[in-house]
Formats: C-alpha cells, sequence, structure tokens
C-alpha cells in the first residue's frame, strides 16, 4: 500500500505504477515474467488508509516438460484491488492491520495452453476466467521527514500466502519491492517470486486524471 505523509493529507493522490515480476512456474524450469501497470488512487489520513489499484499486465510464461506445448506463452490480464487498514499513530510512526481484496482475469497463450493440457489431464491446471485474491496483512510506516514515508507489510493470504514487501515514498516518486520466499527450497535467494515497482504521483504532472 502506499502512503501520504501528513503534509498531503489534504487532497488524495493518485499515481502512475509500473512493476516488474520474476517468478517460477508451477513445474520445474519454468518461469514467469510480468510487466504490469496500475493507476492508484491513494487516500491516507491519521488513522486510516486507503489504495484502489486498477491493473493491466502482460508477459511471458516457459513451459518445460511437456511434449507439443513447451516453449513461451504470451500473458495477458486486467483487473483491480482494493487495500484499507487502521493504524494506531504516535507521533510520526504509525503501526496497523490492513486487508486487501482483489481479482482478476487473464488470457492469451498461456491460458489456452492450461485449458487444453487440463483438459488432455497433463496437468492440474486452472481454467477460471475470474481469479481471486485476499490478503491480510500487519503494517508498519514512518514519516522520516515532511515529504518521505517508509512502509512496510507482511502480506498474508492468496496468491502466494506469504509476501513481505516495502515501500518508500519520497515528494510523490515511490519505489517497492515484494518478496514471496520459496518455502521448499530454502536455499533459493530469489524465493517463489520478486517484485520490484516505481511509481508516479500523476499530481504532478497537472494531468486531470
Amino acid at each position: 500500500m502506499v502512503h501520504e505523509t501528513n503534509n498531503n493529507f489534504n487532497e488524495a493522490s493518485k499515481y502512475f505504477s509500473a512493476d516488474g515480476t520474476f517468478s517460477q512456474g508451477s513445474y520445474e524450469n519454468e518461469l514467469v515474467r510480468l510487466l504490469r501497470v496500475s493507476y492508484i488512487y491513494v487516500n491516507t489520513k491519521n488513522f486510516s488508509n486507503f489504495n484502489l489499484r486498477p491493473f493491466a499486465y502482460t508477459g511471458l510464461y516457459r513451459v518445460s516438460g511437456l511434449e507439443n506445448y513447451d516453449g513461451e506463452k504470451s500473458v495477458f490480464g486486467l483487473g483491480a484491488n482494493l487495500g484499507t487498514n487502521i493504524n494506531f499513530k504516535i507521533s510520526d510512526f504509525k503501526m496497523g492491520i490492513g486487508l486487501d481484496f482483489g481479482f482478476f482475469s487473464e488470457f492469451g497463450g498461456y491460458y489456452n495452453f492450461r485449458s487444453s493440457a487440463t483438459e488432455e489431464n497433463k496437468i492440474d491446471g486452472e481454467t477460471a476466467i475470474i481469479f481471486l485474491s485476499f490478503s491480510v496483512f500487519p503494517v508498519i510506516a514512518i514519516e522520516l521527514d515532511e515529504t518521505t514515508v517508509l512502509s512496510t507489510q507482511l502480506n498474508i493470504g492468496i496468491p502466494g500466502l506469504l509476501s513481505p514487501s516495502i515501500v518508500l515514498n519520497s515528494d510523490g516518486y515511490a519505489y517497492w519491492l515484494s518478496w514471496i520466499p520459496d518455502m521448499e527450497e530454502r536455499n533459493n535467494d530469489w524465493g517463489q517470486r520478486f517484485c520490484i515497482g516505481f511509481m508516479l504521483d500523476i499530481n504532478k504532472l497537472n494531468i486531470g486524471l
């Protein structure tokens, strides 16, 4: 979630965001690479925070070990998620708990592969049109100065089960990363998924969005 500093409480902020995801696939030697772009509406108060994010993403999924299906498959998706949290504030320090709920729909070559391979009983794949996501998270935010806030949260939910993330918002420019550990391969430093992203406050561009 994006948190704003005290000097921006009088107006809601709007961000453009781009982030990349690098992830293991569902099976050995498979790989996922995704690029997502988002529009984020942020409303931060002393004791609450609200984020709304519609998004679109694209990328490639590398299938490995399946005859007639091996190779790169295109991925396209659209979705949105809503996050909110309630916190306790002590001076420039906030600590609280939040909820995030979202949905997305995926299509393209990878969706077609999952549908066909599942129908042929070659994989146990997901063929739904709409997917849901949900997480609950403790969150900590520290206002470093009047234009900079550092926040971190530990997302617990689906997909991914467990995913820590951190966001640095400095004068309308925000940088974030999140990571899902690999519970089966402890020595895998990249984990099951690694994401890094950048956000720009649209208010700074004088664009009426």
